[in-house]
């Protein structure tokens, strides 16, 4: 054929198309696009819930390197987050274009909507046949109200997923049903882009539909069953991204697990809701909490019963019988999409729950409402093809009985325009109160404009503490949105270049802390000592919203000084304890107790992490760690002498022996009034380093556990004591049940005996009984052979003694109060919470403490302001102290090997400690000198010239995949800080080392094989069409 004829059959293909009526469509799309996007173009920074997010990280990501770094540093000292692939690429080639991160992010969610008008109308023309069908079911698609809520709480990935869902769907069709070779050498690259551009969730979800769908569409037509391959694949390649950075190193999905009553209030409340698509995710536009679209009250009905309209007519599609096999198919995918999209809230709840607590997976997700945008496409397409039908019939004639005969003409098109009518009219507020962005207020930006000129590796902390939203309650000023946003803090680091200290991951961390310092707890004062050290905090931003009484707080913490006091009444602190991200110490004490315990070791001042690296015993797991750790420690804090606990956070028993209680509770339910149900609410106030078992009704938890064979065994119950609790009782093997003191005037944790039992069989079973008159909460339970527990006391004593230089014996004001009389009452005063006396009587505290060895302790009592000079009592021996001029008397006295009792006459207590003699105790860093660049988010080189052992800091989360190589092997790695990365350098001379994130390489092979993958799929459909091809023309 020659190039004459070519053009005129091009011509010819062109006329065919009707371009100028796809042209009409294209232009009235692109000028809805406009209306709903236009607010945009007002400011650099898009409004939204979830907004921010993505603009700060990519902002921070091209800065620093980091597009494709598994290793996001940028808040909450860093965590694992692989970056989705195509985003990354097309966020540097904005980059090389000049556009910024946020005019790239608007791009990407206003492209998100045309794109989802667009390949709607492609998808079901192409299975309509019907400009007019392919036209409304894009008006249906991209004003789907779940969608659109993506979009206004800025969930950018969610929004690329919901767009790219007609184009999957497409190739899908094409594959299954008509099996078009261009299709199926598509599909690898199609699927290759949604996995590697869309929401795990909508991965997860868009998985789920393809296997209902295919299952449904092959029981109706066996004979294509050869097809299946085509489906198959495209699973495969599409969850393939997710697959391998999410779970190869052993993380869910976000590494979430959700609550059902989380699922609960994000599901649809009833199957009105549901089949009429109402968003349950609208808080950016009337608030933190779930109300209608309707911008006029009372109008959310009258939309509700409109929108009833679109679900009507794609089951009257099922009618017709043209293409029933696919309309059969989709219309069961949207009843199960439906079935998921209620959640708990259906006739069938059973199933729902049992699906949510065994499928893997299922509890990852929150917002099951979301299966509201599939349910959408399902009605795209089911009312498409009913106007395609109609379209075939310029006369309908409607016969009712009893009723004169109804003849409509244009039926399509009357319906047609009741469609559009319907979803302009029930969407209507995203016009008015819709997508738009705003510029940071001066007032907002000028504490961080001011530091952004100072040099150095280090963080800002801003107030209030833990804000990740903004809370409307604090008011709002100088033209910040008036919708729910960020808190303004979070922009800090697209002014600064600096990360922020705080984030909503590692909350087990940061919840501490605030935790602390909101009910001023004994230590919270020294709090920027700790946040310095860990976190490198250098600034302290108090913003124009901030409490003051929270300011206050933090301006009368160690350390922490005023900088300076902004017009616009924002306030910057600098804390004299800023370390930089990699720092050293010259020697190490391990400690038990939990996170809040560090800051009682600061204000007591048994630790001084400016020389100190202070380790949680509890946290290290591993045994070969835990003994590198005790070789090179030479002090050693046991929280309120507690050697019990020692023991077991030293790993002195195996798990047959020691129960975690919280993996027997109900940990996907959190009705506690019905449940033993796992709690994380002792973690994240500091007292616990694991979940525990909490209940505040009538309940029975069981704990079947197996012994080494009949005998005599100790039990033993860590359990939580305070005001408040309820009665709490343990029975063995069905013998008489045992009552578990719960009462103390501070909430502490605390072992408690339960009692020595002679069990017949090596099968027990241990009972735990909450009556419902207070709350209950248990943390471990530990059966041994009878005088394990005194036998291994007597050998850590015995350890104490002979390889630790120094022992403390720590008691803060819960452990004190435990025994005070009822003169006794706890005082806000200058350190937080304490002991005052108010009674007339001489006023006295007994502490009784397990003295591990002979010899010389030093007891230092820390009294509250205004006290008189105490005396103390030991072992009936007055003892005098010595006064240290802050609050602090200090007595000493010779103690033997045993329990041991000291009575301290003061008026006031806010800690006492019990100190070995340490003299040979060496402390200090001995001209340790650190170097470092960081080669990327992932990568750091580190210089150490040091005449000592010395232990370094890495100020990012603690991750196993942090390792520190100096060219000899790898150091020995560990949890610093209870949150930071430590490695221990054994002995003096210079090292150069790299620290690098070991997972980054893994993420980068993982995407190797994902392309890899991608390509291997389009290569064995092109071969597989190849040789179908030549076997019929082999036939003919």
């Amino acid at each position: 054929m020659g190039w004459r004829p070519r053009i005129a059959s091009f011509r010819t293909y062109i006329r065919e198309l009707n371009w100028r009526r796809h042209l009409a469509f294209i232009i009235i799309l692109t000028a809805l696009t406009a209306v709903l996007f236009l607010g945009y173009l007002s400011g650099p920074l898009p409004t939204g819930t979830d907004s921010e997010g993505l603009v700060m990280t990519w902002d921070m990501g091209l800065s620093s390197g980091g597009l494709f770094s598994s290793w996001e540093p940028y808040s909450a000292l860093g965590f694992q987050n692989d970056p989705i692939p195509l985003p990354s690429a097309m966020f540097a080639l904005a980059s090389w274009m000049g556009l910024s991160s946020s005019t790239t992010c608007k791009l990407i969610m206003a492209g998100s909507f045309w794109l989802a008008g667009a390949a709607m109308y492609l998808c079901a023309l192409k299975i309509s046949r019907s400009r007019l069908a392919s036209s409304i079911a894009a008006i249906v698609f991209c004003f789907n109200q779940v969608f659109l809520s993506q979009i206004m709480e800025g969930h950018y990935f969610f929004a690329i997923g919901f767009a790219l869902l007609p184009v999957a769907f497409l190739t899908l069709y094409l594959t299954i049903v008509e099996e078009n070779c261009w299709a199926i050498l598509a599909l690898p690259m199609i699927f290759f882009a949604y996995g590697g551009s869309s929401a795990p969730h909508m991965i997860l979800i868009l998985s789920i539909f393809i296997v209902v769908m295919s299952i449904l569409y092959f029981i109706q037509d066996r004979t294509r069953l050869h097809r299946i391959a085509y489906p198959s694949i495209a699973l495969v390649l599409l969850v393939i991204p997710t697959a391998l950075s999410r779970f190869s190193s052993g993380t869910g999905i976000l590494n979430a697990s959700y609550r059902l009553s989380e699922a609960q209030f994000w599901s649809y409340r009833d199957i009105f809701s549901a089949l009429a698509l109402r968003s349950t995710e609208n808080s950016h536009m009337r608030g933190g909490t779930v109300q209608s679209w309707a911008i006029v009250d009372g109008l959310d009905d009258v939309m509700m019963v409109l929108s009833f309209v679109i679900p009507i007519m794609a089951v009257l599609s099922l009618y017709f019988l043209e293409l029933r096999r696919l309309k059969l198919a989709l219309a069961g995918t949207g009843l199960v999409m439906l079935f998921f999209a209620l959640g708990p809230n259906q006739p069938l709840s059973g199933l729902f729950v049992w699906m949510f607590q065994n499928i893997p997976l299922l509890d990852s997700i929150r917002v099951f409402s979301r299966f509201g945008m599939f349910i959408g496409l399902v009605y795209a397409l089911l009312v498409a093809l009913l106007i395609a039908e109609l379209q075939k019939r310029p006369l309908i004639n409607l016969s009712i009985p009893h009723l004169p005969r109804l003849q409509v003409k244009r039926s399509d098109k009357l319906l047609a325009a009741t469609v559009v009518v319907v979803m302009l009219a029930s969407s209507s507020s995203v016009f008015i109160q819709g997508p738009s962005s705003f510029s940071l207020p001066e007032s907002y930006a000028e504490p961080f404009e001011l530091i952004s000129s100072i040099e150095g590796d280090y963080r800002i902390l801003t107030l209030p503490y833990g804000d990740v939203y903004y809370d409307t309650a604090l008011g709002k000023y100088d033209g910040y949105p008036l919708t729910l946003t960020n808190d303004p803090g979070s922009y800090s680091q697209m002014v600064t270049g600096k990360e922020v200290a705080y984030g909503d991951h590692s909350e087990d961390y940061w919840a501490v802390w605030g935790s602390m310092v909101s009910e001023h707890k004994y230590g919270y004062r020294y709090l920027p000592i700790l946040l310095g050290d860990t976190a490198s905090v250098r600034y302290v931003v108090g913003q124009i919203h901030a409490p003051p009484s929270e300011v206050s707080d933090f301006r009368n913490m160690t350390g922490l000084r005023q900088y300076l006091v902004l017009s616009g009444s924002s306030t910057i602190m600098v804390n004299d304890h800023y370390s930089e991200r990699v720092h050293a110490a010259g020697s190490l004490t391990l400690t038990t107790g939990g996170r809040a315990d560090i800051l009682t070791s600061l204000a007591t001042g048994v630790v001084h992490l400016e020389d100190t690296d202070l380790v949680l015993l509890g946290q290290i797991e591993d045994s070969y760690d835990l003994q590198a750790l005790w070789a090179t420690s030479p002090h050693v804090i046991v929280l309120g002498g507690d050697l019990l606990q020692l023991l077991v956070e030293n790993g002195a028993f195996s798990g047959d022996q020691l129960m975690r209680l919280g993996k027997y509770a109900e940990d996907t339910i959190d009705d506690s009034s019905d449940y033993w149900i796992t709690s994380s609410e002792f973690v994240r106030d500091g007292s616990l380093l694991h979940d525990s078992a909490y209940t505040v009704g009538e309940n029975v938890m069981e704990v079947a556990l197996t012994t080494a064979g009949a005998g005599s065994y100790d039990v033993y119950l860590r359990h939580r004591t305070g005001p408040g609790s309820g009665n709490l009782s343990v029975t063995v093997d069905d013998k008489a049940a045992i009552t578990v003191p719960t009462y103390s005037p501070l909430s502490k944790e605390t072992w408690t005996k339960v009692g020595t039992y002679y069990l017949e069989s090596s099968e027990t079973l241990v009972k735990i009984w909450g009556d419902g008159s207070g709350w209950c909460s248990v943390d471990d339970l530990l059966v041994v052979p009878a005088g394990d527990v005194d036998r291994k006391t007597s050998e850590v004593s015995e350890h104490l003694k002979n390889n630790s230089s120094s022992v403390t014996y720590l008691y803060g004001p819960d452990d004190l109060a435990t025994d005070r009389g009822q003169d006794w009452e706890l005082v806000d005063g200058t350190e937080g919470w304490g002991l005052s006396h108010n009674g007339s009587e001489d006023p006295s505290l007994v502490v009784k403490a397990l003295i591990p060895f002979d010899g010389l302790w030093t007891i230092t009592l820390r009294t509250m302001n205004g006290s008189s000079a105490p005396s103390a009592i030991i072992e009936d021996i007055a003892v005098n102290g010595t006064d240290l001029g802050d609050g602090s008397y200090v007595f000493e006295a010779n103690l033997s090997k045993g329990l041991r009792t000291i009575e301290l006459r003061t008026s006031s207590a806010y800690s006492v400690t019990i100190e070995s003699d340490g003299s040979d105790t060496e402390y200090g860093l001995a001209g340790a000198v650190v170097t470092y660049e960081r080669k990327s988010p992932w990568s750091y080189e580190v210089n150490v010239n040091t005449t000592t052992p010395t232990f370094l800091k890495l100020s990012e989360s603690f991750s196993e995949q942090w390792t520190a190589h100096d060219g000899s092997g790898t150091l020995l790695h560990y949890q610093s800080g209870s949150q930071v990365n430590g490695y221990y350098l054994p002995s003096a001379g210079n090292y150069s080392i790299t620290i690098d994130y070991a997972w980054q390489e893994r993420y980068q092979t993982n995407l190797v094989i994902f392309i890899a993958a991608t390509l291997m799929a389009t290569l064995g459909l092109a071969a597989a069409l190849w040789w179908k091809k030549g076997r019929n023309d082999t036939r003919q």
